[in-house]
């Protein structure tokens, strides 16, 4: 019996600092998770260190917009029952049903970046299409189609008429690189564009603004943010 006791003693002992290793051990892994940069309030201390600086001082903006009026951008893209003014031409255009244009559209995404007080780079992205078909009467086959997409990558420069803190007036130019598809062909093309606008707002504003060129006449609405 007098032996039995330091044996059990020994277990005893044991046992407690095993299980003072395992909790400590558990413990571990839960002081390095809350040592761990969390990313959303690495972004929130970013919003909030801008939102600290002046609007009037900041460099940089992006802006997400939606094209207004597509349809000045087509003209002439359309489908023609006939071309030829004369009985014939009325003839084979009542032999045919025009089918309903569609145009297409992805939101405009704009970077700006101030060099001064009134002028910006900026570099633009937007992408349209249209299509339509006309089809026989009698049979309902295609007879004619047209597919249309263009892709602009627009870099510019803008120039700020009136610049304040909840207001801005501008003018633009740039170039058009569009990247067109008609049907089966695809070709670049490279054109001067314009633009016109104004902002109301500050870190967070809303815009709107007209650009217009050889080929294209668009209106847009849209959002931004300064930082």
């Amino acid at each position: 019996m007098s032996s039995a006791k330091p044996m059990i003693r020994h277990i005893s002992t044991l046992l407690l600092t095993l299980c003072v290793a395992l909790a400590g051990a558990a413990q571990t892994p839960s002081d390095h998770a809350s040592e761990r940069p969390n990313v959303f309030d690495s972004v929130a201390k970013a919003l909030v260190e801008n939102w600290k600086i002046p609007n009037l001082e900041c460099q940089n903006e992006i802006r997400i917009g939606l094209p207004l009026d597509l349809s000045e951008a087509f003209d002439g893209e359309r489908i023609f029952l006939s071309t030829y003014p004369s009985a014939y031409g009325d003839y084979l255009a009542s032999q045919r049903v025009l089918g309903t244009p569609y145009y297409y559209s992805a939101p405009s995404i704009c970077y700006g970046h101030r060099l001064n007080r009134s002028l910006e780079l900026t570099a633009k992205t937007a992408y349209v299409g249209f299509s339509q078909r006309s089809y026989s009467l009698l049979s309902g086959d295609v007879l004619q189609s047209q597919d249309l997409r263009k892709l602009f990558l627009t870099p510019g420069l803008r120039w700020n008429l009136l610049l304040g803190r909840r207001a801005r007036y501008y003018i633009g130019m740039g170039c058009d690189v569009v990247f067109q598809r008609e049907n089966t062909k695809s070709f670049c093309t490279v054109e001067a564009c314009y633009e016109i606008g104004f902002t109301l707002g500050s870190k967070i504003f809303v815009y709107g603004e007209t650009q217009f060129s050889n080929s294209r006449i668009m209106g847009q609405m849209g959002v931004g943010y300064r930082f």
